[in-house]
């Protein structure tokens, strides 16, 4: 007598940082019949801190996973629906950087221009009367409470004063 067997591919997984989300994106190939439509599921990961965003997901797209911190290292088990399983681990994750901005006080219209500041320094400011350097102009604005945001290069997130 003759059996017929298939044998399933073992599981890649990869991991894709998303560093302003603090996230890591899985995807994943192998494992059952690949024709598009049979879902992976995250199995386990770690650290504890961070949580599933995406727990399954089909050939061709991407789970993940959220709350990630900045030095967190991590490890993404992937199974699929024949129990087949695949590991990846990562890390140190590059967490957004966090700006502080420099506290100032209020202007007077004849004030003159302003250097805003920044850590770190290098980036892009926006709002009323200043420049993306970061030159605040008080003569180009009306009286009133303005806000301002420095969006630091690299991944990051933007500070708002």
């Amino acid at each position: 007598m003759w059996v017929k067997f298939t044998l399933l591919t073992d599981i890649q997984v990869t991991l894709e940082e998303d560093c302003p989300n603090g996230a890591v994106l899985v995807s994943a190939t192998g494992g059952g019949p690949s024709n598009g439509t049979n879902p992976y599921g995250i199995n386990s990961f770690t650290p504890n801190s961070a949580t599933i965003g995406d727990v399954s997901f089909n050939l061709g797209a991407q789970g993940s996973i959220v709350g990630l911190e900045d030095g967190d290292n991590y490890t993404v088990v992937v199974e699929d629906l024949y129990g087949c399983i695949g590991t990846a681990v990562g890390g140190p994750f590059v967490g957004p950087i966090i700006p502080v901005l420099d506290p100032v006080n209020a202007f007077c219209s004849e004030d003159p221009s302003y250097q805003l500041t920044a850590t770190p320094a290098a980036g892009v400011w926006s709002g009323q009367g200043v420049s993306s350097t970061g030159m605040f102009n008080p003569s180009s604005v009306l009286p009133g409470d303005y806000s301002v945001s420095f969006l630091p290069n690299g991944c990051s997130v933007s500070g708002s004063m």
